[in-house]
């Protein structure tokens, strides 16, 4: 019997000695000026970062060349009888987006043994660590302002359907001694003389009212001829033109900014303003009185505050054969203009969430 049991306890060391060495691997926090970056597999822990959209509309209205005629002519009253420019938020968008959190970087090596250290990036695919190798971290927030606009003036197409130039004929009477009497002759005399504006305002109007008889008389049964359902838009657009000529045009100009913000990790309220927005001169780099604010708020919700946090502000231990990674919290983000509501939602902020750690074996699982 201890012969037998010398060999098996033989036969135990022999095995274990033939197993190979243990693989360990360390992972240290580092920072983004330090010297190990090249010694190891480096990854940091993702932070969310906010890209706010705005999708800005920029109305001019140049008044019509017959404004003065309209309420003359056509009994339309209150044509604009000035060129104005007004602006409005047409719609905003926030997007929520995953970045390297360069606070929260850490450094994986192998001490002894081998393992594979891609795993770790199919834990960045979940967005529990962010691969840091592929490229290096760039903190980004741009504003882009909306650049004025040319002030030149919108041409209007004349669509007057007689001449711009009319033939006068004037009569006058010449006195002509005949023996001892005066006789009056009739002498004419031609002349080309330009139509006025009020001429030509009157004559656009004839036009409209004209289109408008034949729109009424087609959709009546009153006209000679069936019109299609093409040929009553043509009539609408057509009218609409010559309605530019008394109430004037819009033209609208559309612009887009873009705005990046990264929330503070352990805040619990943020308030940030964006940019201010007036409807006279649209986004603004500077004050205006007549302008109002337009901000960003994050609220935290702490849903997740029950977690085993290593916590923020604390010196992070060296981690054996474990990794670091987050898990977030959500946030109630608010953008308004004033005390209006713009928009309302609620996303996932990775920094105000809770940083754990995990054995590497469960990283690729």
């Amino acid at each position: 019997m201890k012969t037998i049991f010398k060999f098996l306890l033989a036969g135990t060391l022999f095995l274990f000695g033939c197993g190979g060495p243990k693989s360990v691997i360390e992972t240290v926090p580092v920072n983004t000026s330090s010297s190990e970056l090249q010694t190891g597999y480096v990854y940091a822990l993702p932070q969310t970062t906010f890209k706010v959209t705005v999708d800005v509309v920029k109305t001019r209205l140049i008044r019509g060349p017959y404004y003065r005629f309209a309420e003359k002519y056509l009994s339309i009253r209150d044509a604009p009888d000035r060129n104005s420019t007004s602006w409005r938020i047409d719609r905003i968008n926030l997007k929520s987006m995953e970045e390297a959190d360069p606070d929260q970087m850490y450094l994986v090596r192998q001490v002894s043994g081998e393992q594979d250290l891609s795993t770790l990036l199919r834990m960045s695919q979940q967005g529990l660590i962010y691969d840091f190798n592929v490229g290096r971290y760039l903190e980004t927030r741009s504003f882009n302002a909306v650049p004025g606009d040319p002030a030149e003036g919108i041409l209007y197409t004349d669509l007057t359907e007689r001449a711009n130039i009319v033939m006068s004929i004037d009569t006058s009477y010449k006195s002509i001694k005949m023996d001892s009497t005066f006789i009056k002759v009739p002498v004419t005399s031609q002349q080309l003389i330009v139509k006025t504006i009020d001429e030509k305002a009157q004559e656009a109007a004839k036009v409209i009212l004209k289109m408008r008889r034949k729109r009424v008389n087609v959709l009546t049964g009153k006209g000679e001829m069936p019109v299609s359902d093409a040929g009553i838009q043509k009539l609408d657009e057509l009218e609409e033109e010559y309605l530019a000529l008394f109430l004037g045009k819009n033209i609208e100009e559309r612009k887009r900014i873009a705005l990046y913000v990264t929330p503070t990790a352990g805040e619990v309220f943020e308030h940030q303003e964006l940019f201010e927005f007036s409807s006279s001169s649209g986004i603004l780099t500077q004050h205006e009185d007549n302008s109002a604010v337009v901000s960003l708020t994050v609220k935290r919700q702490r849903e997740i505050e029950g977690l085993n946090n290593y916590g923020l502000g604390k010196q992070l231990p060296m981690q054996t054969n474990a990794l670091y990674y987050r898990v977030p919290d959500r946030a109630e983000v608010q953008i308004n203009i004033g005390d209006e509501i713009l928009l309302m939602e609620r996303v996932s902020v990775y920094q105000y969430g809770a940083i754990l750690s995990m054995p590497v074996s469960l990283a690729g699982k």
